[in-house]
């Protein structure tokens, strides 16, 4: 349909609210990407859609699509064999947990039309448990990830508890005490140190690695300490490399299922799309049409969506007795406002939107729509072609 046809009946502004409804970039983009359709059947299988989210949102919203990503550049990454970073990797998790909920929740027989998108996502529990087992909801990989992560890390905790020890009984120390500038342990570039006055920087055996802007106090590593702070270095090379090693292997389990991701994505992103149609209907209390491709419009008490608790409600019967309707009236008298609201509400239809007009209005699905309204025209601002 022409794109000028559905910004001149104001359609783009209709798309702009229910982008509002969705929970994830997905659904927004799913929504910028559907046309208005022609196709009976079409029509028919998005409404059916959107009455059967209607009926799922009563006991309950799909939230677990908020913490889902359009994942595109990252699955692209883990194809050509690259590391994945841990929030990558919970990213990827979110979406094979959405994936998983959304198939239980559209998986029942009665929701036959969300059924099409529910037997199509794919469920990997393992590869999910794999993920959660190693990488925090915070993206932080955990000590369980690996056995030899958890005995490094606890190596590397238990020579920091010495080195905190003895810092401590150092700065306790009476024989201490005047050469401290305070009575603290600090750290320098990773490691250990305690402030020192400057006049004894020679009395406090170890080394020096930094000193205050003013030049007074210098941040000491005391010799005792060094070797335990060496180790934890040689332990935390260990330890990255560990983490390297578990992020590669869950990368390449990512790799292998890119194909079956992007196809999650792709449904998540429709039935966000799907359910924002539906969330939409309830909150501007719209009922489903009977459509016909015989050119029959009978709608009762429509009003046009942008207007709100302003419109004035229309009833509009058009090719039955008669295929031709003159509208007249006195300028602003709100004859656009009605050509607007019939194409709008056809137009809605044919995106599987159900229409603010009673229940068992009709709307026939036309071939194409055509729409010659000034460029002035804003019902919105109630600023009509010759005002």
């Amino acid at each position: 349909m022409n794109e000028k046809t559905l910004e001149k009946i104001e359609f783009n502004k209709i798309r702009s609210q229910l982008l509002e409804f969705t929970y994830f970039d997905g659904g927004k983009q799913s929504i910028l990407e559907t046309e208005p359709s022609n196709d009976l059947n079409t029509v028919l299988s998005r409404l059916n859609e959107t009455g059967e989210a209607m009926e799922l949102l009563r006991y309950g919203e799909p939230a677990f699509l908020n913490r889902v990503k359009i994942i595109d550049s990252l699955l692209a990454k883990a194809r050509i064999g690259g590391l994945l970073s841990p929030q990558e990797l919970i990213e990827v998790y979110f979406l094979l947990v959405a994936s998983r909920l959304a198939k239980n929740m559209t998986d029942e027989n009665k929701y036959k039309a969300l059924q099409n998108y529910g037997s199509l996502l794919s469920e990997n529990r393992p590869l999910e448990k794999k993920i959660t087992d190693a990488v925090s909801e915070e993206g932080e990989i955990k000590d369980s990830a690996s056995p030899v992560l958890a005995v490094i890390r606890k190596q590397i905790n238990t020579y920091r508890l010495r080195i905190k020890e003895y810092l401590n009984q150092f700065i306790r120390s009476e024989q201490n005490q005047k050469y401290l500038q305070e009575s603290l342990v600090t750290e320098r570039d990773g490691r250990y140190v305690v402030p020192v006055r400057q006049e004894y920087r020679y009395e406090v055996k170890g080394i020096l690695h930094d000193e205050s802007a003013s030049g007074a106090t210098v941040f000491i590593e005391p010799m005792p300490v060094v070797e335990h702070n060496n180790k934890i270095r040689g332990l935390q090379a260990e330890e990255k490399r560990e983490v390297e090693k578990i992020l590669r292997e869950l990368s390449q389990d990512v790799n292998y299922e890119v194909e079956e991701l992007k196809n999650n994505l792709s449904l998540l992103s429709s039935l966000d799309h799907i359910f924002a149609r539906a969330r939409y209907a309830y909150k501007t209390n719209a009922f489903r049409p009977q459509i016909n491709q015989n050119g029959i419009i009978d709608i009762s008490r429509a009003k046009h969506p942008l207007l709100g608790a302003n419109a004035v409600p229309i009833d509009v019967k058009l090719g039955k007795d008669f295929d031709i309707l003159i509208i007249t009236g006195p300028n602003t008298g709100g004859k656009t406002v009605v050509l607007k609201t019939i194409g709008l509400l056809t137009v809605m239809t044919m995106s599987g939107l159900f229409i603010p007009a009673r229940e068992n209005s009709i709307i026939s699905i036309f071939e194409d729509i055509f729409a010659d309204i000034g460029d002035e025209q804003s019902i919105e601002q109630s600023l009509s072609t010759f005002s």
